[in-house]
């Protein structure tokens, strides 16, 4: 039996070809050229491998159970407000009842949708005050132009963490003077969201 000492051995040569006949023969500087797609592709698959159960974990209450640690206010939340005070007087009847969608982001961003209003969304801050106690702030800007603030006073979360109840005041601005157009009040109760829907 014969071996290949060196390319040039006629002998190992013929060998090698007689073995590699009906095979595709690829040249060494043609493999390393694709060794970094190789290991591209390798660290592609993964990532997927690793991300995927990361991302499905837990799968139950993304909402309530995402926060691992974090302040329970963190969510989304349904606002379903009772305005009971109104200056001037509104062209509507009081008491006065709408809902409202709510973020509260780990960084205490507040983030608020106005569906009943037109749709628009309102920025602002929230904190925590107290043992399961929040003071929130969201400005928007109304169809109209004007600015709308909404300051919410002591919202307390129940024990569930599945619902908080407090206090609102607000007002409205007129956006080149400044000046305070409208004053509100009234209580919210806000039930978080969950799954299934």
């Amino acid at each position: 039996m014969s071996t290949i000492s060196t390319p040039d051995d006629r002998h190992g040569a013929a060998n090698l070809a007689s073995y590699v006949q009906g095979t595709q023969c690829v040249r060494l500087r043609d493999c390393r050229s694709a060794l970094p797609i190789i290991y591209r592709l390798l660290a592609l698959f993964l990532a997927f491998a690793v991300a995927a159960p990361v991302l499905l974990a837990q799968d139950s209450d993304h909402d309530r159970d995402a926060n691992h640690g974090q302040d329970p206010a963190i969510g989304s939340w349904v606002v379903h407000v009772h305005l009971t005070n109104f200056t001037p007087t509104p062209p509507f009847p009081l008491p006065f009842d709408f809902d409202n969608l709510a973020a509260l982001v780990a960084d205490g961003i507040n983030i608020g949708v106005a569906p009943a209003a037109g749709g628009g969304t309102g920025l602002g801050v929230w904190k925590k005050v107290g043992n399961r106690m929040y003071d929130t702030k969201l400005v928007s800007f109304n169809p109209d132009g004007t600015i709308d603030t909404v300051l919410g006073d002591k919202l307390m979360l129940n024990q569930q963490g599945n619902e908080m109840t407090g206090s609102f005041t607000g007002f409205d601005t007129d956006p080149t003077s400044g000046k305070v157009i409208d004053q509100f009040s009234g209580t919210v109760i806000i039930d978080r969201m969950t799954t299934p829907f």
